[in-house]
């Protein structure tokens, strides 16, 4: 009975495994369908040919290599093996990949007409042959003259272009030098092809003006002399002497005469010390123009003397000094302001070897900008802003003000009449930005009785801050009125110091 019991129940333990097995079997043959099934994307060979097999020279290799493809899918030339390629780079060692042409459809034999290189294309389900363009080496040679002006430096580029086509160096212009000079040159398949550039220095005159005295280089003397040589071989300007004006000292040249020819011809002009010249003021106009100097012109030297640093104090303001409206920004010697007069960090001068009469221009940022949108009598874009009575016509042009950095940090923008013109209103969007200096628009001190904006349609207002000024209780004239209009305030927008009404 025990051994019935046993053989039985070794049968079962069989029949149990067998089952377990075949479940397990299904199981991995099932997932492994499915997996085929969801994983499988229908790809399509591309076949990739060193040369077309119908042009290639007796003896000449065709090397091969195939690549897969989703079908469908539009691939640029990076997706196509390049020259870099491990199998690709053995194929023509002395030539370079250039890209990949359309040969013919693989199945057919039949030639694709187009002969275009590939930067993109559309794989299809047929097979399709490409063809590899291969670019072969050609050499620049640059040659540079020596300062002896017989000799030559030499360096070379390798580069890699079609054969058959022209070769275009396209070399730049250096200083010193002249325009090089080279002709371009068909690429040939054997790597022999060599394009020659040549650089001649310039023969550069430098002239000597002893502004009002005499000037000698041991040979000549004369109140103006030159000399010329190779752009860089050396200028003795240890034999430079000059006699000096009466009553003058010579101080020295401007610029400072060089060892070596520059590279451009150049004038050196002698300055003395004792020598004076006018100094004209300029108030700096943010719209471009500059006007004579209104403010104090006390402090202000009038004359400087040649060979002697002069300092330059701030001036005081003539254009709104009143309202203290701006400040002083820096003195700078062009009207538009972009060229600062020499400074050491806590003041201005005028240098040593400055020559002939000199304008500089006063150059300030505002504290306010002021705008008068209704005003048609003192409001105009051609004011400077900067007062009440000189106030600038539309908030456009107070934000390109603002956006020249041409402010204090976080101006304010002083609104003088009621702001209903809808470009105007769409202007102020942005104006609370690093763009606009972060400014802040403010009904003006002196404004009473009119509302700061007037909604007649539908605004949306970002990242600005309106001000209703200073002094204004609740029962004062609303900062911003709406009869059929709605405002909106989106991000960056504050509304303080106000009493609204719909």
């Amino acid at each position: 009975m025990k051994k019935r019991f046993f053989c039985l129940n070794k049968i079962a333990g069989f029949l149990i495994l067998f089952l377990c097995v075949q479940i397990l079997s299904c199981n991995i043959l099932w997932n492994a369908d499915l997996r085929e099934e969801i994983d499988l994307e229908p790809l399509v060979k591309i076949h990739f040919y060193s040369d077309k097999e119908e042009s290639l020279a007796t003896g000449t290799t065709l090397f091969t290599t195939t690549r897969n493809y989703p079908v469908g899918k539009t691939i640029s030339a990076a997706d196509l093996p390049a020259a870099d390629d491990a199998e690709i780079s053995k194929w023509k060692p002395d030539f370079r990949l250039g890209g990949w042409k359309y040969y013919r459809w693989t199945a057919t034999k039949q030639e694709i007409s187009d002969s275009s290189m590939i930067s993109s294309m559309k794989v299809s389900a047929n097979e399709v042959d490409l063809y590899a363009v291969w670019f072969a080496k050609y050499t620049v040679i640059y040659k540079y003259q020596n300062i002896d002006g017989s000799t030559y430096e030499e360096t070379t580029e390798i580069r890699y272009g079609e054969p058959g086509t022209e070769a275009t160096v396209n070399p730049p212009v250096i200083p010193g030098f002249e325009n090089p000079v080279f002709s371009n040159a068909v690429i040939a398949d054997n790597g022999t092809t060599e394009i020659i550039v040549i650089y001649n220095r310039k023969t550069v005159t430098i002239t000597l003006n002893a502004n009002g005295g005499v000037v000698s280089d041991g040979t000549s003397s004369s109140s103006t002399i030159t000399s010329s040589g190779l752009y860089g071989s050396a200028f003795d300007k240890d034999s430079i002497t000059v006699t000096s004006p009466a009553d003058l000292t010579f101080a020295g040249w401007s610029p400072e005469l060089p060892d070596t020819f520059p590279a451009e011809d150049t004038t050196y002009t002698a300055f003395y010390k004792g020598q004076e010249f006018d100094i004209d003021y300029y108030d700096y106009n943010f719209g471009g123009t500059a006007k004579t100097f209104s403010g104090s012109m006390t402090s202000l030297p009038r004359v400087y003397e040649t060979g002697t640093k002069l300092y330059i104090p701030s001036p005081v303001s003539g254009i709104s000094s009143a309202e203290n409206t701006v400040e002083f920004a820096g003195w700078y010697t062009d009207e538009a302001g972009t060229v600062p007069l020499a400074s050491d960090g806590s003041c201005y001068y005028i240098d040593v070897t400055t020559m002939g009469d000199v304008s500089l221009y006063a150059k300030w940022k505002a504290k306010y900008i002021y705008v008068d949108p209704t005003d048609s009598f003192n409001a105009d874009d051609s004011n400077n802003g900067f007062s009440s009575a000189t106030p600038l016509r539309t908030i456009a042009e107070a934000k390109k003000y603002l956006s020249q950095g041409a402010v204090l940090d976080s101006p304010i923008v002083k609104v003088l009449s009621e702001i209903s013109d809808n470009n105007d209103l769409t202007e102020l969007n942005g104006l609370t930005t690093d763009a606009y200096g972060n400014a802040i628009l403010q009904r003006a001190s002196n404004k009473t009785g009119n509302s700061l904006l007037r909604i007649n349609g539908v605004l949306s207002l970002s990242d600005i801050t309106i001000d209703g000024g200073l002094g204004y209780s609740a029962e004062d004239t609303p900062v911003v009125v709406s009869n059929v209009g709605e405002l909106t305030l989106g991000s960056g927008a504050v509304i303080q110091n106000f009493n609204i009404s719909n």
